[in-house]
Order: structure tokens, then sequence, then C-alpha cells
């Protein structure tokens, strides 16, 4: 169950890693014109790429912060909490009017996503014994992947309906 459980999670942080990778140059160029700033392929890389550093700079702050609060708190309580966060702000980048706005929710989703990784494989870890463990982790770690793939298959069935 814990194997699953963390495939499926860390899966999920793969699938909104990718997806948004598919949608920032349509997201970003529309949420630049509606800040007034013209969506030249510089602006939007630049802005763009703000969005993915606030995304990381949330995945480094979430994964120190959320990861003393899981040593006191529990493991699997942190995760759950965790993997709802990420959801949330995922599903609320969609309802961005401007960039900044959406670095916002980048930002709210990395705080999130950044703890999956060093909570599910401390929970595998206690799970499994010595003999199976590497296996285990290395199930685990391919959810990101699998979430990859994933993304780009749904981005590839609803991608023409626009990034939100």
């Amino acid at each position: 169950m814990v194997l699953l459980t963390t495939l499926l999670g860390w899966g999920l942080d793969g699938f909104d890693g990718n997806l948004y990778a598919l949608v920032v140059g349509p997201a970003v160029t529309e949420l630049l014109r509606n800040s007034a700033i013209d969506p030249t392929p510089q602006n939007i890389g630049f802005f763009g790429g703000l969005n993915v550093t606030a995304y990381l700079a949330g995945w480094a702050l979430g994964a120190v912060l959320l990861g003393i609060v899981a040593d006191y708190w529990g493991r699997v309580r942190v995760l759950m909490g965790s993997i709802l966060m990420y959801s949330i702000f995922t599903g609320l980048s969609a309802l961005s009017q401007e960039w900044w706005q959406l670095g916002i929710f980048r930002f709210l989703t990395g705080l999130g996503s950044g703890v999956e990784w060093p909570i599910g494989a401390a929970l595998v870890a206690e799970t499994w014994n010595n003999r199976y463990r590497a296996k285990a982790a290395g199930v685990m770690m391919s959810g990101f992947a699998l979430g990859f793939f994933l993304a780009a298959a749904v981005y590839g069935l609803v991608g023409h309906f626009g990034w939100r």
C-alpha cells in the first residue's frame, strides 16, 4: 500500500511538472497580454522562467519545512496534505489572470510538491526490508516518469481546448 501510494503521489507530481512545461508558452503568452506586456519570445521565456523559478523555490522550501513538519506530525499525514496542496494549487493556476498570479500559484504548488519525494522515499525505506528496498524505491521513482508520459497523453487529447 505504501509503495502504491508513493508511486501514485510521485506520478502526480511528474504529471504536474510536465503538464506545466507543455502549457507554459500559451499560458504566459495570454497572461502577458492581460498584463499589458508584449508577449515577445524573450518576454515569454523570461516571465515563464520566473514562474518556473518560483515553483522550484517553493519546492526547495517545501522539502525543508514540510520535511521538518513530517518528523513531528507524521509522514503519512504530511504526505496526504502535500498531495492535496499541490493538486489544489495546480488547479487554481487556471484562475490566473496575470503572469505573477500564476507565479504565486506555482510557488504554492511547489511548496506541496517539494516534500513528496523525501517523504515517499522515507516511507518506502521504512516499510521495505533491505532485500527489496532498492527495487521498491525504483518502482516509486518510476512514477515520476509515468506522470510525464500521462501528462503528454492528456495534453495530446485535450490541449487543443487551451492551457486552462
